[in-house]
């Protein structure tokens, strides 16, 4: 929410990174969205993974908002990227993966 600030702020100086995901009804991935809008106009100034409900649909909005975060480290996948489950299609990771670097 628009208290993403606020919220990590007493960590800052003891984290390496911050990941900023969505919470679910559940322990894990819940392939809720999370608003990285609320990213945007905020100054994390520091590295961040990007996840909540990322999947391989959303690499073009992935790299659009990438273009605009310097702090942007990774981008943590969902279970759409998912042959079986807890295993990763490659060739889906490697799509979003060009996506992303824009080819």
């Amino acid at each position: 929410d628009e208290d993403v600030l606020w919220r990590i702020h007493p960590y800052r100086e003891t984290v390496d990174m911050f990941l900023f995901d969505s919470a679910g009804a559940s322990y894990g991935g819940n392939g809720v969205p999370f608003d990285w809008q609320v990213l945007a106009r905020t100054d994390v100034d520091k590295p961040f993974f990007l996840s909540g409900g990322i999947g391989p649909e959303d690499a073009d909005r992935v790299r659009e908002f990438a273009a605009g975060q310097s702090d942007l480290f990774a981008v943590d996948v969902n279970s759409r990227f998912e042959s079986a489950p807890g295993v990763k299609d490659m060739d889906k990771v490697a799509g979003f993966c060009r996506t992303l670097r824009g080819g």
